[in-house]
């Protein structure tokens, strides 16, 4: 299972991180030390290249985030009124 469907199905991705360093950490005792330690050294190379390359992918699977709504326009809106409504107050007050 990849991390993206660990993560579409709403279960924690560094659970299955650790999983899998197990699997590999169990692989690897069965090894000499010499492949051992080239396998170790090649799957956390292949580890740090994963985590490190460009977000593209993550921004993909993420949720789109809403985008921001400008109050600016409606709180002109809002302004306006309360300013005519204040005013027409005044000239019947006046009047």
């Amino acid at each position: 299972m990849e991390i993206r469907e660990v993560v579409a199905v709403g279960a924690n991705p560094q659970q299955l991180t650790l999983d899998h360093r197990e699997k590999i950490r169990a692989y690897a005792a069965q090894l000499s030390k010499e492949d051992a330690a080239a396998v170790l050294r090649m799957y956390a190379e292949e580890t740090t290249a994963a985590t490190t390359q460009p977000m593209g992918d993550a921004r993909l699977a993420a949720p789109a985030a809403a985008p921001k709504r400008s109050m600016t326009g409606v709180t002109a809106a809002i302004a306006v009124v309360v300013a005519v409504l204040v005013a027409v107050a005044l000239f019947r007050a006046c009047a």
